[in-house]
């Protein structure tokens, strides 16, 4: 016998629309009464408390925003800004100075009408500044050091037992190829002259040189200078090598002049900013061990004027190896920040009764040789960031300054 089948009525009026949580009933259920509270003892009573609570829950659930939390974060990165003590360069004022930048780098680049660039040294010459793989030198040249510190004079050559001839044939193939001979002086030489000079020393010219003197008379004559110099006659220092006294006193630190800067090309300029990046990092070093008489103590306003400089004769496009020095060269001027703002309580006095900004020491030098800032860190890091594009390293300084 068939089953009964539900009338169309009978659908209609069903309580099943009235559900639409729990869907229609396919499983029995148990008919208990609403505060029914004990335990289900079969599967009929735990879908009818499964039922009950189910229409007790709300049709619609209502998830949390997560754009509700964005109106509260410019207040607190407002406060973050007030909290630090370091504020990084302002992006208008970055824009400015690239462009700045940028005209700069044209101007010195491009050739001057009327003014040629001076021809190399010749031989017998002294050089205008040290090689480039001479690190320890080109400190010396930038802080104005005496030319024999940084530009030391070759050791004479070893006189050789030849005299030179009285006739020196230029088509004769035994000449020995040397730039001097001695010369033995001969009886019929006068007196006085003979007893100035027992030997003379002669070029492959035939030209005398005058410049080897007495090295006894020499140290007098450095001894008369230097005693006039000071202010009492005790103490008098022993002069180490034989110069003049003029010669050991610097006039000041040497200057990135248009002379020395056409000398040199794009990777001439990277191998000293190189240079300065282990000069600022030696700098701290110094400082964190307790050291401050180290050669490095002293990084002035003339080393931040030649990192400027060289920066702008280094090539738009350079190398990945390029970019890692430039951006070595800027988290070392970050760090030399963060070490001024870490020691900005320790004031630093100047001869002339200024106060300077540099780390922990006291400088006491030439009133236009100032300290090394943190604005001049600042152009650095700029022209290196911005320029290059190597924006990341706001990120660093902005977390290590912070």
């Amino acid at each position: 016998m068939a089953g009964k089948k539900r009338s169309w009525n009978t659908m209609q009026n069903s309580d099943d629309e009235d559900e639409p949580l729990v869907g229609r009933q396919i499983l029995p259920v148990a008919n208990l009464p609403e505060t029914f509270s004990a335990e289900p003892k079969d599967g009929l009573q735990y879908l009818f408390m499964v039922r009950r609570d189910a229409k007790k829950l709300p049709f619609y659930s209502r998830a949390q925003n997560p754009y509700e939390s964005i109106a509260a974060k410019p207040q607190t990165k407002a406060q973050l800004v007030k909290e630090s003590h370091v504020i990084l360069p302002s992006e208008e004022w970055r824009t400015v100075f690239i462009k700045r930048f940028k005209n700069f780098r044209k101007n010195s680049l491009q050739s001057t009408i009327g003014v040629e660039l001076p021809s190399l040294p010749s031989l017998g010459q002294s050089k205008i500044m040290p090689e480039k793989k001479e690190r320890d030198k080109w400190w010396a040249f930038i802080n104005g050091r005496p030319e024999h510190e940084w530009n030391p004079p070759k050791s004479p050559k070893k006189p050789r037992g030849r005299f030179l001839r009285q006739s020196i044939h230029p088509d004769q193939p035994n000449v020995d190829d040397v730039g001097q001979y001695e010369v033995p002086m001969t009886e019929e030489m006068p007196t006085d002259v003979a007893e100035a000079h027992e030997v003379l020393v002669v070029n492959e010219f035939g030209e005398i040189r005058e410049d080897e003197k007495d090295p006894d008379r020499d140290l007098q004559e450095l001894e008369v200078g230097d005693a006039a110099l000071l202010s009492t006659p005790f103490a008098t220092p022993q002069p180490e090598k034989r110069f003049k006294a003029s010669e050991r006193r610097t006039a000041g630190p040497r200057h990135p002049t248009p002379t020395l800067l056409k000398r040199m090309d794009s990777r001439y300029c990277m191998h000293l900013l190189m240079y300065f990046s282990h000069w600022i990092t030696q700098h701290l070093e110094h400082l964190e061990s307790g050291q401050i008489s180290s050669p490095f103590s002293h990084l002035s306003q003339n080393h931040a004027r030649w990192m400027f400089a060289l920066l702008s004769r280094v090539d738009d496009h350079l190398t990945s190896d390029e970019l890692s020095t430039l951006r070595g060269l800027a988290r070392a001027c970050i760090a030399f920040i963060k070490d001024l703002n870490k020691n900005s309580g320790t004031s630093v006095l100047s001869s002339d009764g200024n106060l300077g900004g540099t780390s922990g020491v006291r400088w006491v030098g030439d009133p236009s040789d100032t300290p090394l800032d943190e604005r001049a860190c600042w152009m650095i890091v700029t022209i290196v960031t911005d320029f290059w594009v190597q924006r990341d390293l706001w990120i660093d300084a902005e977390s290590a300054l912070n």
